[in-house]
């Protein structure tokens, strides 16, 4: 098939620290996302072959497994870093990440024949002006010389509100928990007649997923069901299976060597719930850093694929009397938000709001909470951003 040199359809792409989503919006508005592999889901790992190129996906994990000094398996987490050693080679940052956005624009071609008119590409609400000129930069060694950059939990809330377009009135504000595989991060955001705006944001960085299967991985060893050989990574990927099907069910097993091993909810949330209690304090802290303007929480939006876990939802709702809302692939939210039409970030002042008076806990907290990643106010690197 040839391809279109223009085309108007839009490319968003959601680099995650585990895994990369992207979807593409028709001039139609349609939407479709983009598959790897079959998978709506990209490893973000790469791996250095012959030449000095870098495998993405499958390949990458298939490759890290005989050569694990080839392989860096979060390229985001090095954005802000120094330059990474691979095999023989030391690479920039930005060449990590224009090797996993070159498989996402590789795969946009193939889906719909032509170049996507405009590329839209999120990044995490703490980063500063440094880091995001390193997804510039790689867009840019892709031919991508204009990219749009937006902020992960802006385009969350946009997507969700488009779902449930009553969740949050103008004038009120919303919390995003993030709960991805990297990190934690909480996002207070104000609804505005234009959009969202960020007033506050606290991340966690070893509160993610990957905390959650590592912790769970390490129960099972402690209760003595030694993994023997199972490879670290093949028994972390069966463990963060079992986590999923627990989202739904309440009892699964984790296939280790020649056994299943048994592993119910109720386990699950014993070993997540340390990890889950941390989340809490730091959403609880973001909104103290957001000041008055929180005390109008309408809604916590959950994000993440390691959200779906029930108990994260409960000890939100207990905390703050506002049941969160879950919608369906929390992992695809931020791509599909970045895919929607006027995502173009402008400034947009942070305006007055009425205090706390029907939010008791506020005041309590801005008195009591000890702030566990530094709270960053409207005022901080991702202030102005709407959406």
């Amino acid at each position: 098939m040839g391809l279109s040199a223009a085309s108007t359809d839009v490319l968003s792409v959601d680099l995650g620290t585990a895994s990369t989503s992207a979807v593409v919006r028709r001039p139609d508005g349609g939407t479709v996302t983009v598959e790897f592999d079959g998978d709506p889901l990209l490893p973000s790992g790469v791996c250095a072959v012959s030449g000095g190129r870098l495998a993405t996906g499958r390949d990458a994990r298939d490759l890290a497994d005989t050569h694990p000094d080839r392989y860096e398996p979060a390229p985001k987490r090095r954005i802000g870093g120094d330059s990474v050693t691979l095999g023989h080679r030391d690479y920039a940052a930005e060449e990590l990440v224009a090797a996993v956005l070159g498989r996402t624009l590789e795969e946009t071609r193939g889906l719909t024949g032509r170049e996507p008119g405009r590329v839209v590409l999120t990044f995490p609400a703490g980063w500063g002006p440094d880091r995001r000129m390193v997804l510039v930069e790689a867009a840019r060694r892709l031919g991508v010389t204009d990219p749009m950059l937006l902020p992960e939990p802006i385009a969350a809330a946009r997507f969700i509100s488009s779902v449930h377009p009553c969740a949050v009135p103008v004038g009120r504000t919303t919390v995003v928990y993030d709960l991805g595989a990297g990190a934690f991060d909480a996002t207070v955001l104000r609804r505005t007649p234009h959009g969202f705006t960020q007033l506050a944001s606290e991340e966690v960085p070893d509160a993610g997923g990957e905390a959650l299967d590592a912790a769970i991985a390490a129960h099972l060893t402690a209760a003595g069901e030694e993994h023997g050989q199972t490879p670290k990574r093949l028994l972390l990927d069966r463990v963060r299976a079992a986590k999923e099907r627990l989202s739904r069910d309440t009892a699964t097993t984790v296939r280790l060597l020649d056994r299943a091993v048994p592993l119910n909810r109720q386990q699950l949330e014993a070993v997540a719930r340390p990890i889950l209690d941390r989340t809490v304090a730091a959403t609880r802290a973001a909104l103290v850093a957001a000041g008055p303007p929180a005390s109008r929480l309408a809604a916590v939006f959950l994000i993440g694929g390691s959200s779906r876990i029930p108990l994260a939802a409960l000890l939100l709702h207990n905390a703050f009397g506002v049941a969160p809302t879950l919608v369906d692939r929390p992992d695809l939210v931020v791509a599909r938000g970045a895919a929607l039409p006027g995502s173009r970030p402008t400034p947009a002042p942070v305006g007055p709001q009425p205090g706390p008076a029907n939010r008791p806990w506020l005041s309590r907290l801005a008195r009591a909470v000890t702030r566990p990643g530094g709270g960053r106010r409207g005022d901080g690197p991702t202030a102005g951003f709407r959406g």
